[in-house]
């Protein structure tokens, strides 16, 4: 059976629907963008390391370097945060990943 709606804070992510609100409005992600942000909310206050991302989204290879995950983040941050020049929820890990804290 399809998983039921994520929540976290003020956002809601359906991934029966692909839809994502925040505080009740609807909020326009690409695919990828959902996708990342749905592997990054089942996991709340884990860190996922960037090779792991980019294996699990975007099914890069060992050892490929990208900068797609930071560009997909920086993205999610403008769509989802307050503030995205300070992010609460989309983490940074310096040097290691990211992580969703709710």
């Amino acid at each position: 059976a399809p998983a039921g709606p994520v929540r976290a804070g003020a956002t809601e992510l359906n991934p029966t629907t692909r839809t994502v609100t925040l505080r009740g409005a609807p909020v326009h992600l690409r695919p990828k963008e959902f996708d990342l942000l749905h592997r990054l909310m089942s996991a709340p206050g884990q860190v996922l390391a960037r090779r792991k991302l980019l294996q699990e989204v975007w099914g890069y290879q060992p050892g490929v370097y990208s900068r797609t995950l930071d560009v997909h983040v920086a993205d999610l941050r403008r769509k989802l945060e307050d503030n995205p020049e300070r992010p609460e929820h989309l983490v940074t890990v310096h040097s290691i990943g990211y992580r969703f804290d709710p």
